[in-house]
């Protein structure tokens, strides 16, 4: 994937995971996981460790649902 797609892909799902805070969490989810696959790329130019990236999806998951609930 080229670098300047990753980073649509993050800034779209940036914007995304903004709106779902006060419309839906399943764009809340969406915008993660399209965050996600920008980070993703930019750590792979970088010889970074994906774990870290991964783990941070797993966090904005489990926090979207709790705010779901809550709410």
């Amino acid at each position: 994937m080229d670098l300047d797609l990753a980073r649509v892909f993050a800034a779209v799902g940036a914007f995304l995971a903004g709106a779902g805070v006060v419309s839906s969490w399943v764009a809340t989810l969406v915008g993660a996981v399209l965050i996600y696959v920008g980070v993703l790329e930019f750590l792979g130019r970088l010889g970074d460790a994906k774990g870290d990236a991964l783990s941070w999806l797993v966090y904005v998951i489990v926090a979207s649902v709790a705010y779901t609930i809550c709410i």
